[in-house]
């Protein structure tokens, strides 16, 4: 593989990783928001939990309104 395609790929997992940091922050803000630590505390253990409060809260579609 040539180096710019490995440094696109790179770039891509960077930038992934950033959003799901991104997307975590908010979930975690609203979630301490509503005193829901013990879901938080879920959240960080339990993949399908986190996910069930992703659409709960609606994070993955609305990243540019304060949530």
């Amino acid at each position: 593989m040539c180096k710019a395609i490995a440094d696109m790929i790179e770039d891509g997992r960077i930038e992934g990783r950033t959003e799901g940091e991104d997307l975590f922050a908010v979930l975690v803000k609203n979630l301490l928001r509503d005193s829901r630590t013990e879901e938080l505390m879920l959240a960080l253990n339990d993949k399908e939990a986190r996910k069930a409060l992703y659409v709960e809260y609606d994070v993955k579609y609305n990243m540019n309104e304060e949530q």
